[in-house]
């Protein structure tokens, strides 16, 4: 027994007869401080960094509605917040909203990890044949949402995507004839003689013309329009319009008048503002056009003029009426300038000449009336100084769709029963 002992606490002894074994530690399945080599001091366990869910992407971007099942993928990127690096084995977890009507399902686990880059990619699936409303899927789209959760259990900030539909064939197993009409278009605005849209606000109609392949219009054709979402434009009194007996559907485009410098500037880049016409015959024939309606700064739509410009000024006193006029350049002018507002003021300060005032409301048939003055006090030498200079002004009309025309005039003066008269000729 003694010498069994002693081999035992040497590491020997006999076989599995021997009951003075000394008996191995119990596995616990974790590692015993101080036995793998450590100094057995406290485990500090793995702190998750926080993260984020990036907005969702789909590729392709717009998904087609046809007569087959369209398949496309979603990726969801969930990043650090204090690195931006690749948040990786996390759980996240998409849902298809109103999946049971829009006809959008998804192709396995709703619930993938995240990879080594950081991305959970699902593929999905577009069932033309269970859509329920397909217009409104065009016209709205579908939405998804991409949620995750913390280690703690509470949710980071979820990430919503709309995603746009659009028409490729007629989505219920139909094939869609393409309409041969014709399709034109014409702008009229409030505004400005050059239809192009004011960008310092305006009202306009868009004429769209339908005409079969002999140029005959076509009435009740059903006729949309889109226009970009860009702050300050809008279509009033709806977007969906059919032909009349003209073959014409009328839309009205209003640009407001309240934006700032800022969102004018932003208007003023670019192309104009893009638009889309779709129309549908009664036959189901459709077609789908795409332009630019132009907008720019105002155009100057009034020559103005001085009557009385050519009157002779006496040196020594006078009161000479001056009657300004604005008439619109052309027919296709469609302000009034009943009302509108002008300055007149003197370009060269002299002595004893003045106007009666220097501001201008002008009447319907645009004239309004001022009075250019010569003080009958004037020394000689400031008589002579008027006949040598004469007398200038500038009218600036500010025109009723906030353009600015400028124009500069002047009148000769005299001295009378003089032996030498000067004249110096200003008028333009």
């Amino acid at each position: 027994m003694t010498c069994a002992l002693a081999l035992a606490g040497c590491g020997g002894g006999g076989d599995g007869d021997t009951v003075d074994s000394v008996a191995p530690a119990p596995d616990l399945g974790v590692t015993q401080p101080g036995t793998d080599g450590s100094d057995g001091g406290e485990q500090v366990p793995d702190v998750e960094p926080d993260f984020f869910l990036q907005k969702l992407s789909t590729s392709p971007t717009i998904i087609e509605l046809s007569d087959e099942q369209a398949i496309f993928n979603v990726t969801v990127k969930a990043a650090e917040v204090d690195s931006g690096g690749a948040m990786v084995g996390k759980a996240v977890t998409l849902k298809v909203v109103s999946s049971e009507t829009n006809g959008i399902t998804i192709e396995g686990q709703s619930t993938q990890v995240t990879d080594s880059d950081g991305n959970a990619v699902y593929t999905l699936k577009l069932n033309p044949q269970a859509v329920v409303d397909k217009d409104a899927l065009i016209a709205n789209g579908f939405t998804l949402m991409a949620t995750a959760n913390k280690a703690d259990g509470t949710a980071v900030a979820p990430q919503e995507l709309r995603v746009s539909v659009s028409r490729e064939g007629s989505g219920d197993g139909t094939q869609v004839v393409e309409s041969e009409l014709d399709i034109s278009t014409s702008l009229t605005t409030s505004s400005v003689s050059n239809n192009v849209l004011n960008v310092y606000g305006d009202t306009a109609t868009l004429s769209v013309i339908a005409k079969n392949s002999k140029g005959a219009r076509v009435q009740n054709v059903q006729v949309g329009l889109g226009i970009d979402s860009i702050k300050g434009i809008s279509i009033i009194g709806g977007n969906s319009k059919s032909t009349n007996t003209d073959g014409i559907a009328v839309f009205n485009v209003k640009v407001d008048e309240n934006l700032s410098k800022a969102e004018r500037d932003a208007l003023l880049i670019g192309e104009g503002i893009a638009y889309a016409i779709s129309i549908q015959e009664q036959s189901g024939a459709t077609k789908q056009e795409t332009g630019n309606l132009s907008i720019g700064l105002p155009t100057s739509d009034y020559v103005l003029n001085v009557e009385g410009r050519d009157e002779l000024l006496n040196a020594y006193g006078d009161e000479q009426p001056l009657t300004v006029t604005a008439t619109a350049k052309n027919s296709k002018v469609p302000t009034n300038i009943d009302g509108a507002k002008a300055t007149i003021k003197l370009n060269n300060s002299i002595a004893g000449v003045r106007l009666s005032t220097e501001a201008l409301t002008f009447d319907a048939t645009g004239k309004a009336v001022v009075s250019l003055i010569i003080a009958s006090t004037l020394t000689t030498e400031q008589r002579k100084e008027i006949v040598e200079k004469g007398v200038n002004y500038t009218v600036v009309l500010s025109e009723p769709n906030r353009a600015v025309t400028a124009d500069t005039y002047g009148n000769e003066a005299y001295i009378p029963d003089s032996q030498y008269q000067i004249k110096f000729a200003t008028k333009k």
